[in-house]
């Protein structure tokens, strides 16, 4: 199983994709196989990384049909690499062919331990469907108050849209610890307080100069600077990955892409063959669920319904309702509020010096079933011991 993680924003111009690149460094560093998939974000258009001028790109794999293995840049800083295309938003103008063909080559894309997903801010269309089919999705914010307002409404989106994955924060470009645990504690208290979602932190990383410094040198941030502040802060979120509990859900890399499919609103050719898998049940393309839970909430709400229309008729006051052809006598006068006159017949018994009615009832396969009516105001006594004389 491979751990796919979706690295965004809801805004552009945080650092999402430095960090993307520094972790996927810092994973191969520890012995882990990674694979950066660029779903827009720019690793390889942005000169991240030192020379690197790629001969295809994801969107030749999709319009031009070009093979996986020659887009794939292998061994890129110790990790694997699928570069996008140069134009942007190229992903969310593509036909229902074209993503199942880019879903069917990607999903040959099996032997990692990691896959990461620099994925657009934009979330339109079939760029949100990288977030949404994800596992686990890591959020950057910074301390400015627009980035926060807009990366809380796509945490709102994802919680409406019943996202089911793990989701984490990382705090970029902080002054200092105090500035980044206060930045994460509002974006917190405002996810609980509102959406009723705890958004753990993943990490904070340094407002480090020499990132600035090293994106005209088209250099990544580890291998200008080792020592720098924020490179150290990228490791550490590295650590915590790997240090995570063994609940953090794997997925295979193929049903990954049909639930990418899926939230891109189209049905997966050969879903059959999948096994089913419990984490992906509750996702939010499972329309089948959503459809049974609607149908539950309407008959839930049917039901209160009637509880309250027959609270209501209790209020009123004693009727008799017949039915046509009903061979009864009538209710004694203990008789519950509401009695039902069905086919029926009966006789008086007495017992222990009180005299009340059995009735007889025939049911649909002939035989006879005999009831008695019990009021709610009938005194039910201990039978008082019996005494042998001698």
């Amino acid at each position: 199983m491979t751990r796919i993680i979706t690295v965004t924003s809801g805004k552009g111009g945080v650092g999402k994709t430095i960090i993307t690149v520094n972790l996927a460094v810092q994973l191969a560093q520890r012995g882990q196989r990674v694979c950066l998939l660029d779903a827009g974000g720019g690793a390889a258009n942005t000169g991240l990384l030192p020379g690197l001028k790629p001969h295809y790109t994801l969107s030749d794999l999709v319009l031009s049909g070009v093979e996986l293995n020659k887009v794939l840049i292998r061994n890129c800083r110790g990790f694997d690499l699928v570069p996008c295309g140069s134009d942007a938003g190229w992903l969310d103008t593509l036909a229902e062919n074209q993503l199942h063909a880019m879903a069917t080559a990607l999903a040959q894309l099996d032997n990692y331990d990691f896959i990461l997903i620099d994925s657009s801010s934009t979330h339109a269309g079939s760029e949100r469907a990288f977030t949404a089919a994800a596992c686990e999705t890591v959020l950057v914010i910074t301390p400015q108050p627009d980035v926060l307002n807009d990366t809380y409404g796509l945490l709102r989106q994802l919680h409406q849209e019943r996202y089911a994955g793990r989701i984490m924060l990382v705090v970029n470009r902080t002054i200092n610890h105090t500035v980044g645990r206060h930045t994460y504690d509002k974006f917190r208290e405002a996810a609980e307080f509102y959406l009723g979602v705890d958004v753990p932190l993943l990490g904070l990383v340094s407002d480090d100069q020499r990132i600035q410094q090293a994106m005209p040198d088209q250099c990544a941030l580890v291998s200008h600077s080792p020592e720098s502040v924020a490179a150290y802060d990228v490791g550490q979120l590295a650590g915590s990955l790997l240090i995570q509990p063994e609940s953090v859900p794997g997925i295979a890399v193929q049903d990954f892409w049909h639930r990418f499919l899926r939230a891109s609103g189209l049905s997966p050719a050969d879903e059959h063959q999948i096994a089913p898998d419990s984490t992906v049940s509750d996702m939010p393309g499972d329309t089948e669920l959503q459809q049974q839970l609607d149908r539950l909430s309407s008959r839930v709400s049917d039901l209160i319904a009637e509880v309250e229309r027959l609270r209501a008729a209790g209020n009123r006051e004693s009727a008799v309702v017949s039915f046509p052809q009903a061979d009864r006598k009538a209710p004694p006068p203990r008789c519950a509020e509401i009695c039902f006159a069905v086919d029926t017949s009966s006789e008086d018994v007495t017992m222990q010096g009180e005299v009340f009615s059995i009735y007889h009832m025939r049911r649909s396969n002939g035989d006879t079933q005999r009831f008695a009516c019990h009021s709610l105001d009938d005194d039910i006594q201990e039978p008082k011991p019996q005494t042998t004389s001698s």
